[in-house]
């Protein structure tokens, strides 16, 4: 599990990075105090995932593009893993080229 560092009333999540393949991950765990589903919805629904995260042009389908407007910009990527409410996995390209 992943713990959250304090730095000057800023909380810090601190992860890790992971060699799949050919490519790194980076990820993080974070242990919730929350129903699943309610997490679930977060990172889901369009209404809560455009709060924290960006509005959704497109969902999220297993094996297919999705797209985010983040701040007038679009971020792009590919669902990874899919299962309904315990994970989802997808990369993140955006419009200055990174790819995560």
């Amino acid at each position: 599990m992943t713990t959250l560092s304090q730095h000057a009333d800023k909380v810090v999540p601190s992860g890790r990075i992971e060699r799949v393949d050919s490519d790194y991950v980076l990820a993080f765990d974070r242990q919730f105090d929350y129903p699943r589903q309610y997490i679930w919805s977060l990172l889901t629904e369009p209404d809560q995932l455009a709060k924290w995260l960006g509005k959704p042009i497109t969902g999220f389908e297993l094996g297919r593009p999705y797209e985010l407007d983040v701040a007038g910009g679009a971020v792009t990527g590919t669902v990874l893993q899919l299962n309904p409410p315990l994970s989802l996995q997808f990369t993140w390209e955006d419009e200055l080229g990174g790819e995560a």
